[in-house]
């Protein structure tokens, strides 16, 4: 605002002294000053968080999930804000080339950069973004770049300083996945040994003797894709382990939309919230691949704890596990972004 009534009193004294057209080319170019120096002093970072502190909505198996508390700290994600040109741009060039000298990023990295919040870009931007990518580049690493209007991602192509081998995507959720899968793939411990549904079952229940026991009380679904497997507002009368596959949880916003809460692949249970709260599901689950789930109803549930407790127990202590990993992950977020 003080500077406002700076910019009106010298309209006013050049208006004076050399005329209404001076004063107002005069007030144009200091108001562009103004509004560079405002720019300047918002940062441009809005977030700067880690794969370990930010992960995508995939629900991986717990092997990949323990893995990636090891991996994710070569994946960074920053978020941007307000106008990006030259003087905001060569602080984020700076900002990385300090990550990367403090080891905060290793070789190999991966870097997100998140445009969805910014709300103005120039010919700047442009050349601030070669420097990033050949940053990351000399450290083995790959630049990913996400929110983009097609506008300026036809710019950044047409430019020449950005090649075709920098991944782009609408969604930060989706880059997330994408470098995460990458990160899984370059180690080997991602594939070497990777257990099955059934060796997963008897880590957690204790035994083959009681998956053997579990799988009474089991009823196999073969899905194809986009098939549902159960609707918001259905009856939660069951939870489901799925055995193969990949199946997306997702939850209607109206007008026809759906939005997706989370993705989850093999070795995992889903639906188990709503079984125990009762009730009706709060979201649709759908296929994203042919999936093969094996679901357990309340009643065959009751029928295990009067039966067999010791496999009861052994299943509602795998429950919360899997349970109490999710909100972990939830509280991190959280937490890194406050």
């Amino acid at each position: 605002m003080p500077g406002c009534y700076g910019l009106v009193l010298f309209m006013a004294a050049t208006g004076v002294f050399g005329g209404v057209s001076l004063a107002v080319a005069a007030g144009i170019a200091a108001a562009c000053l103004l509004f560079a120096l405002a720019c300047a002093r918002l940062p441009v970072i809005r977030n700067d968080l880690s794969g370990v502190e930010r992960r995508s909505r995939l629900d991986r198996p717990q092997e990949q999930v323990r893995l990636l508390d090891e991996l994710g700290k070569n994946i960074r994600l920053i978020d941007l804000q307000g106008v990006f040109f030259f003087g905001s741009a060569n602080s984020l060039v700076e900002h990385v080339r300090q990550h990367i000298a403090s080891g905060r990023m290793g070789r190999s990295s991966a870097l997100i950069l998140d445009f969805k919040r910014v709300i103005g870009l120039d010919s700047a931007a442009v050349v601030a973004l070669a420097k990033v990518r050949q940053l990351i580049a000399a450290a083995d690493g790959v630049l990913v770049l996400v929110g983009l209007t097609p506008a300026f991602a036809q710019a950044l192509r047409r430019s020449g300083k950005i090649q075709d081998d920098v991944p782009l995507f609408e969604d930060a959720d989706l880059a997330l996945e994408w470098c995460e899968e990458r990160a899984l793939k370059s180690h080997p411990r991602s594939r070497d040994g990777r257990r099955g549904f059934d060796a997963w079952l008897a880590e957690e229940l204790g035994g083959s003797d009681a998956v053997a026991l579990l799988k009474r009380h089991l009823r196999r679904q073969n899905l194809r894709s986009g098939e549902i497997l159960f609707s918001e507002g259905a009856p939660a009368d069951a939870l489901f382990f799925v055995e193969a596959g990949r199946v997306s949880v997702a939850k209607d916003v109206g007008s026809s939309q759906m939005i997706r809460l989370r993705t989850t692949l093999e070795c995992t249970i889903i639906g188990e919230v709503a079984l125990y709260l009762g009730g009706i599901r709060t979201a649709t689950v759908v296929a994203d691949t042919p999936v093969i789930v094996h679901e357990l109803t309340g009643l065959e549930l009751a029928r295990i704890e009067a039966a067999a407790p010791h496999l009861a127990i052994a299943l509602h202590r795998m429950i919360a596990q899997i349970d109490a990993e999710r909100l972990r992950f939830t509280t991190r977020v959280l937490q890194a972004l406050h």
